[in-house]
C-alpha cells in the first residue's frame, strides 16, 4: 500500500512540475507582450501600417504613360463617346472622404490633408470585432489572452448607409466602437470592440480598453488588407463599368500609387474651384454639384476582343491601337462637413503620411458645370421595349456651339432605362462659347 502510494505521490509531483514548467514559458513568451501592453496604456511608441501594401494598380492595356499620350494625341485613334462617372465628395476639417454609391449600397475610401495634397490613409463607417475568449475555461487563464492580444481580429466597412464620421471621446460603452473612423497611420484602432466572452454573446468593451502596440499593429493591419481587397481594388481604381481606369506607372509601385493620390487630389481641388452659387437668401453655397474632366489622368483600355482591330500605320512589325481617345468626365458631388476630426495634429498620422507618394503633374485643377439630360418615350412603350428597340441603335444627343462645333454628345442605351425613363449627365467648360440649344441634336 505504502509503495503504491509512493508511486502516486511521484507522478502527482510530476504533473505538478509540468503545470508549474508550462505556466513559467506561457509567462516569458508572453512577458514582451506585457511590456508592450504597459507602453500602450502610458501611449509610448506610434504604428504606422503601410498604407498601400500589396496594393493592385491598371494594367492600362499593358502600356506606358508615354505610349497611352501617343495613342491619344493620334487622329487615328479609335474614338468612343464621352464616359462619364458619378461620385461624392465629404469635406471634414483635416480629411476627405470619397465614396461612390451603386444602388443602396456605399462604399468610401479617406484620404489626409498634406501641405503636399491629399493622401490615402483609411476609410470611414468602419468597424470591427476583436475575440480574446471563445471558450469558458481560457477565460479562467490570468495571463492569457491579454498579453498576446485577440484571438481573431474581424474588419468590415458597413456599406449599407452613406459614410458619416464620429468619435466619442468620452465612450464608456459596451457594445459599440468608438469611432467608425480608420486611419492607418493613427495608432488608434478604435473603430474595433472587443468581443471578451464569446461564449455568454457579450459584446465587450472598446479595443482601447485592451491596448498594446502588438494589438494596435494587427488591428489595422487587418483593416488594411480588407480595404485594398474589398474598397480600393474594386471601386476606386476604375470607372464606368470598370471599363475606365485611373492611369498608373506600370513599373514603379510607388509612382503609381502617387498617381493613385494625384487623381483624388485633382478631383478635390478642382472642386473647390467651383461657383456653387448662392441661396435665396444671397449666402454663398458651400456645397453641390459639378463636373471635372479627368481625360489626362485616365484611359479606356480596349476590350480585349478588339485589341488586334484597330492597326498603327506606319509600324513594321505591326503594332495596333490599345485604347480609345475619348473624354471622361467625373460628376462631383461635393458636401462641406462643418465636422473637426481627432485626427487633427496627430503626430502618429503626420509621420507616417511624410512619406506617402503623391506625384505632382502639370495639370490645372479647373472644374465645369454639370448638365443633365432625361428621356422619356411620348408614346405607351414599356421599357422592355424600349429597351430592345435602343439594342442596336442607341439614342446620341450632341450639343454644337454656335459656329456648329460639337462641343459634348451624350448616348443613351438599352441598359440606361428604367421606368421608361433614361437620366444622364456630363459637362461642360464654363468658358464654352455660347451653346445653341435649339440646335441640340439628337441621332
Amino acid at each position: 500500500m505504502e509503495k503504491t502510494w509512493n508511486v502516486l505521490k511521484t507522478i502527482l509531483l510530476c504533473l505538478l512540475v509540468v503545470v508549474l514548467i508550462s505556466t513559467l514559458f506561457a509567462f516569458l513568451s508572453g512577458f514582451k507582450n506585457v511590456r508592450d501592453w504597459v507602453n500602450g496604456v502610458v501611449g509610448n511608441g506610434n504604428i504606422n501600417v503601410d498604407e498601400f501594401e500589396s496594393a493592385p494598380s491598371n494594367w492600362n492595356g499593358g502600356l506606358s504613360k508615354t505610349e497611352i499620350d501617343n495613342q491619344k494625341n493620334d487622329a487615328n485613334c479609335p474614338t468612343h463617346e464621352d464616359m462619364i462617372d458619378n461620385i461624392f465628395i465629404q469635406d471634414y476639417d483635416d480629411i476627405v472622404c470619397f465614396y461612390r454609391k451603386f444602388n443602396s449600397t456605399y462604399y468610401n475610401i479617406v484620404f489626409v490633408k498634406t501641405k503636399n495634397g491629399l493622401k490615402f490613409n483609411g476609410a470611414l463607417n468602419m468597424r470591427g470585432r476583436a475575440v480574446y475568449y471563445h471558450y469558458w475555461w481560457e477565460f479562467l487563464n490570468p495571463i492569457y489572452p491579454l498579453p498576446g492580444g485577440p484571438k481573431a481580429l474581424e474588419v468590415e466597412q458597413d456599406i449599407t448607409t452613406a459614410p458619416s464620421y464620429y468619435y466619442n471621446v468620452n465612450h464608456l460603452g459596451w457594445t459599440t466602437p468608438k469611432s467608425n473612423l480608420c486611419l492607418l497611420d493613427g495608432s488608434d484602432p478604435a473603430f474595433y470592440y472587443v468581443d471578451v466572452v464569446d461564449w455568454f454573446q457579450s459584446d465587450g468593451c472598446a479595443l482601447n480598453f485592451f491596448y498594446n502596440n502588438d494589438t494596435k499593429n494587427r488591428a489595422l493591419k487587418a483593416a488594411q488588407k480588407y480595404l485594398m481587397e474589398n474598397i480600393y481594388d474594386p471601386f476606386f481604381l476604375k470607372f464606368c463599368s470598370s471599363s475606365v481606369e485611373i492611369i498608373q506607372e506600370q513599373n514603379n509601385e510607388a509612382v503609381a500609387n502617387g498617381d493613385f493620390n494625384f487623381f483624388y487630389d485633382y478631383l478635390y481641388r478642382s472642386t473647390l474651384q467651383h461657383d456653387f452659387g448662392t441661396d435665396k437668401d444671397g449666402n454663398k453655397l458651400t456645397s453641390g454639384t459639378c463636373s471635372v474632366d479627368v481625360s489626362k489622368l485616365t484611359v479606356y483600355p480596349l476590350p480585349v476582343d478588339e485589341l488586334n482591330k484597330y492597326p498603327i500605320q506606319g509600324t513594321d512589325p505591326q503594332e495596333y491601337y490599345g485604347i480609345y481617345n475619348c473624354n471622361v468626365f467625373m460628376t462631383c458631388n461635393y458636401e462641406k462637413k462643418d465636422v473637426k476630426t481627432v485626427y487633427a495634429n496627430n503626430p502618429s498620422v503626420d509621420d507616417g503620411t511624410k512619406e506617402s507618394p503623391i506625384e505632382n503633374k502639370d495639370i490645372e485643377p479647373k472644374s465645369m458645370s454639370t448638365i443633365g439630360v432625361s428621356l422619356t418615350p411620348k408614346d405607351n412603350y414599356s421599357n422592355d421595349k424600349i429597351c430592345e428597340v435602343l439594342k442596336n441603335a442607341p439614342v446620341t444627343i450632341k450639343y454644337f456651339d454656335k459656329d456648329e462645333k460639337l462641343v459634348r454628345s451624350i448616348s443613351f442605351n438599352s441598359t440606361d432605362f428604367t421606368n421608361c425613363t433614361a437620366t444622364k449627365t456630363s459637362a461642360l467648360d464654363n468658358s464654352t462659347s455660347e451653346i445653341n440649344f435649339p440646335d441640340t441634336k439628337a441621332e
